[in-house]
């Protein structure tokens, strides 16, 4: 039997998943200037992080994004990090 998710995984899955839902609707499902400003506040909240919580995240992010199948979904979890804000400033 699989390890069960931590509560830090299974959060990161959810902010993954709710940022590519914002992020790959259609304009007539959500008004643009709203969906900007939902990414940003999540680029904000994730970029209060320490950088120890920032570190932990960016591996989960590419682990999950590891066990994607290949695609435009996959590729948005690779690009994550530096997105929204996890990647280190030297980046």
């Amino acid at each position: 039997m699989p390890a069960p998710r931590t509560l830090t995984r299974a959060l990161t899955e959810i902010i993954i998943e709710l940022a590519w839902c914002i992020e790959s609707s259609h304009d007539d499902d959500v008004n643009p200037d709203i969906a900007v400003k939902w990414l940003e506040d999540i680029t904000t909240a994730l970029s209060d992080l320490t950088d120890e919580q920032r570190e932990e995240m960016r591996t989960l992010v590419h682990q999950i994004a590891a066990e994607e199948p290949s695609g435009a979904r996959r590729r948005f979890m690779e690009e994550f990090p530096k997105a929204f804000s996890l990647s280190d400033h030297e980046e």
